[in-house]
């Protein structure tokens, strides 16, 4: 098995455990979002490495354009999820508060580096 299929049944798998969880579990699944949140430093320190962990084997065998395209229709799965949220206004206030709050650029440094590259990766191989 190769390392594509192990993340997507790691993908299935949490997905799977999110639906039941939602469904079923809404106050547990409250509680664990919260521990997370809680340890802010430690989950965005766990967060980079697993990502640069699961970049580092998905780009040995994807190609950037294929992992681009996997993360528009990931985009429009999470606008489905969240414009048909009933309480949207709630969610539209928390984001005006968090896109005019200050420094916002530079506490998110490296996410937007992340980002940039990746973009500027996938128009180069597009050009190239």
């Amino acid at each position: 098995m190769n390392i594509v299929a192990i993340l997507a049944i790691l993908f299935a798998a949490v997905v799977l455990i999110k639906v039941v969880m939602t469904i079923f579990g809404q106050k547990q699944c409250y509680r664990i979002c919260k521990n997370l949140m809680e340890h802010e430093v430690a989950m965005t320190v766990i967060s980079i490495l697993v990502l640069l962990l699961v970049g580092y084997f998905l780009f040995q065998e994807l190609s950037p354009l294929e992992v681009a395209a996997a993360a528009v229709f990931v985009f429009l799965l999470e606008a489905v999820t969240l414009f048909t949220h009933s309480h949207y206004e709630e969610i539209k206030e928390f984001k005006k508060k968090v896109l005019m709050s200050k420094n916002l650029a530079r506490r998110n440094w490296f996410a937007l580096f992340l980002w940039a590259l990746f973009a500027l990766w996938v128009i180069l191989r597009l050009v190239v």
